[in-house]
């Protein structure tokens, strides 16, 4: 996989993982979740998975940057 295919990947995971973090308090508790600390769990795994995401993302546009100034100074 391209660097700029596994950047697309990448943000589409992030799109989604944003999507359900919203939905998540948007839903009636007592209709999907066993409890509020189900909820609230659910929630926080979201959070930092769109946290390592956004970690992974941000080094790989950082290394895309310094390979396209590598490129332009060659």
């Amino acid at each position: 996989m391209s660097s700029a295919d596994h950047i697309r990947n990448l943000r589409g995971r992030i799109i989604l993982l944003t999507l359900m973090r919203d939905a998540i308090k948007e839903v009636s508790p007592n209709k999907v979740y066993r409890s509020l600390q189900h909820r609230d769990d659910l929630y926080l795994s979201i959070i930092d998975a769109l946290e390592r995401l956004e970690d992974e993302l941000e080094e790989l546009e950082e290394e895309e940057a310094e390979e396209e100034e590598e490129a332009k100074v060659k």
